[in-house]
């Protein structure tokens, strides 16, 4: 990054007491090392590299998901609504998704109430299936062996990921 002047790592790993909110929580050399001293030297290495007063940390945190995405006339879209970990890389996507959906029940009824009810019940599905995929893939990926766990979604898995068109599911409104 910035012309080879920077270089960005993130490593991801498992703390079961973290509790603290927040993207930007100082982080210590001596922490990042006992975090990853089974690692292979050159992780080490380039842990002992970085510039300490550039370490962070932040958490990543599973929420429920909200039984309703709406209150009277203000509706949740995207993490706001049905948050989920970073692990398919699908929350903007999410969000987008929810725009063209949103829009066509909009479309599809005058009346709010029943427009947001048509949305929730044409996203439900899709959202609690990308939410129950993204834990599996972050279990895999923080897993002592990930190549025994396999490497993500299965080819039907993923035609369910990607194939999902927000512009022909079905809106009952």
């Amino acid at each position: 990054m910035r012309g080879g002047a920077l270089v960005n790592v993130i490593g991801i790993g498992r703390n079961a007491t973290w509790r603290e909110e927040g993207w930007n929580t100082p982080a210590s050399t001596a922490e990042f090392l006992a975090d990853y001293a089974d690692f292979h030297p050159d992780v080490l290495g380039l842990i002992q590299a970085a510039p300490a007063a550039s370490l962070i940390k932040w958490g990543l945190f599973v929420r429920p998901p909200m039984s309703c995405w709406n209150t009277g006339r203000v509706l949740l879209l995207g993490d706001a609504a049905h948050p989920i970990l970073p692990f398919l890389g699908l929350g903007a996507a999410l969000a987008i998704e929810d725009g063209v959906v949103l829009a066509r029940a909009l479309a599809a009824s005058p009346d709010l109430d029943a427009a947001f009810a048509a949305f929730h019940a044409a996203r439900r599905d899709r959202v609690e299936s990308v939410r129950t995929q993204t834990l599996r893939q972050g279990e895999i990926i923080q897993s002592a062996d990930p190549d025994r766990e396999g490497m993500g979604a299965s080819p039907s898995q993923n035609t369910a990921l990607f194939d999902y068109d927000p512009t022909t599911v079905p809106i009952d409104a």
